[in-house]
């Protein structure tokens, strides 16, 4: 596990990875959507997850920077499996909304057939912000994801972590 502000270091710090990003254990949830609640796995990720993991929506939009901005809408996207299985594959689910917790959210997109984040069960992925992130590095609760840069090996990569780590 890593603290937020860890993960603001390592991101500093980073010469070695294309890209980095996190996201929180997946939580039990209730969900809402013209029916009865339901129960679904949710994670809170930064937007470029998708993008470090080079998927593309297979309806809609995957989650973008100014949906985690502080005030932006509370937005969602949804696992293949959970659309079909659960929302019967329903085409206009894209802008409609679902109530995850009590909280309203507007349904942005559909993720293709079986896309997974490593490390994560979640079936709805909303988005990660650290504005009111804590400073306290021990305060440990995100999962991290890098893609090397082209080039770099594993033992590079290590050595540059173990450098940021010592710094921390």
């Amino acid at each position: 596990s890593v603290s937020p502000a860890d993960y603001a270091a390592w991101r500093a710090g980073n010469r070695v990875f294309a890209a980095l990003a996190a996201f929180e254990r997946h939580r039990d949830a209730t969900i809402v959507r013209r029916s009865e609640p339901q129960a679904a796995e949710v994670a809170a990720v930064t937007p470029h997850v998708f993008t470090l993991l080079g998927a593309r929506p297979f309806r809609g939009r995957t989650l973008i920077e100014d949906d985690a901005r502080p005030g932006a809408p509370s937005v969602a996207v949804l696992e293949y499996d959970l659309w079909t299985a659960r929302f019967g594959s329903d085409d206009s689910i894209v802008g409609s909304d679902l109530t995850i917790d009590g909280r309203r959210h507007r349904i942005v997109g559909v993720m293709p057939p079986r896309f997974w984040i490593p490390g994560s069960f979640a079936t709805i992925w909303t988005p990660l912000s650290f504005a009111s992130a804590s400073a306290d590095h021990g305060n440990r609760y995100l999962r991290v994801l890098g893609r090397l840069r082209p080039g770099v090996s594993i033992e590079q990569a290590r050595q540059q972590m173990d450098a940021v780590a010592a710094n921390l």
